[in-house]
């Protein structure tokens, strides 16, 4: 499916109602964006349980980006 989104002002992206269907999407969840040859993946997280320690705190972009690399590296994303 192809559908064209505008990106605000404040770099946010509506994802279209029917892919966030299609996929399971739903208000909370987590997406783990990655750049791949200039193209935007995104991801659906489909367990976040091995973070849930780490995500009871505050992290800073930085630290949650090296966290969810850390889970893909191991193939618990």
């Amino acid at each position: 499916m192809v559908s064209i989104s505008r990106l605000s002002s404040k770099g946010q992206l509506v994802i279209p109602e029917k892919i966030r269907k299609m996929i399971g999407l739903k208000e909370g969840d987590f997406i783990l964006i990655d750049v791949e040859e200039g193209k935007i993946i995104l991801k659906k997280v489909e367990s976040i349980d091995k973070f849930r320690g780490i995500l009871e705190k505050p992290l800073s972009d930085e630290e949650m980006e090296d966290a969810f690399e850390e889970g893909i590296a191991r193939g618990e994303l």
